[in-house]
């Protein structure tokens, strides 16, 4: 599936699991012996599918794990582990010999979510729009079909940065990702429809009379989204809104979180009117010129 430039952090796809584990990382690491000569690893895509195998659900490898997964041979994975422990981007347990994320790519995931500039750039709309419906706000990003979340606001409270980006859902399950969706080119909601989810999330309750493709006009037609998953009184637990960039393409999801009830008629209208317009002004201070209410 082909996702804009734009959708990708500066740091790249491989910052996105971004940092996690702190906590069973020491703060001072075991000073050890610099090889005297990195060996060169001339397939860089390799490296980029060891690196993203390492995720909050997945923390730890062993390198016959890696080796099966990936389908590279066993040989071939230690010499470019030992190059990847050797410039801490992971680190090796002496006991398990199990590989987790090294200090270095740590660093980068930290330089990435406090320079990341959208999030910059909606901190201080999120904070108001927060307290002005008393919602949990989040901002929604999609990559390669996943819908993540780098950063959010409770009531009443500061910004948050995300130790890592989370929760990770596919697009069309959250309001974020389905405001994202909706102003995606042709090619790409069709790509993303050929996707096979159950291989890799368990399905949703979506009822079978849901149409993907008609809930993507109403989008467009009304301005925001509404998520699939609902709370226990049937109602719509997220609104999201679509947020623009200078290249007039979708970058983001602003989204408002209800977590308990969900979000009635009288207050969905309420909200969804506040969130449109934050998204709005998000996009304005990331470049678009917005055209009319609703983006399109």
């Amino acid at each position: 599936m082909q996702i804009h430039r734009s959708f990708v952090p500066s740091g790249g796809p491989e910052c996105l699991p971004l940092i996690f584990l702190l906590e069973n990382v020491p703060l001072i690491a075991l000073k050890k012996p610099m090889r005297q000569r990195i060996s060169k690893t001339k397939n860089l895509d390799k490296v980029g599918k060891i690196l993203r195998c390492f995720t909050p659900s997945e923390p730890f490898w062993t390198a016959t794990a890696l080796s099966r997964k990936l389908g590279i041979p066993v040989t071939t994975l230690h010499g470019i582990l030992a190059d990847l422990v050797t410039l801490d981007f992971l680190s090796q347990s002496p006991l398990s010999k199990e590989y987790r994320v090294g200090l270095r790519y740590m660093e980068m995931g930290f330089l990435h979510v406090n320079n990341f500039e959208l999030n910059n750039i909606a901190h201080g709309v999120m904070q108001e729009l927060s307290f002005a419906v008393r919602k949990i706000i989040g901002l929604s990003l999609v990559y390669q079909g996943w819908m993540y979340v780098s950063t959010s606001v409770l009531p009443m409270q500061t910004v948050r940065n995300l130790r890592y980006l989370g929760p990770r859902l596919p697009a069309h399950v959250s309001a974020g990702g389905m405001a994202v969706l909706a102003y995606l080119p042709e090619e790409d909601i069709r790509a993303y429809q050929s996707i096979d989810w159950t291989k890799s999330f368990p399905p949703p309750s979506v009822p079978e009379s849901w149409d993907m493709e008609a809930s993507l006009r109403r989008i467009r037609e009304r301005g925001y989204s509404v998520s699939l998953i609902a709370a226990e009184s049937g109602n719509p637990r997220t609104i999201g809104a679509p947020i623009f960039g200078r290249e007039h393409q979708v970058i983001a999801g602003l989204v408002a979180i209800e977590s308990h009830e969900g979000f009635i008629d009288e207050e969905m209208t309420r909200v969804s009117a506040k969130v449109i317009a934050a998204a709005n002004e998000i996009s304005m201070h990331s470049g678009h010129l917005i055209r009319n209410a609703n983006c399109v």
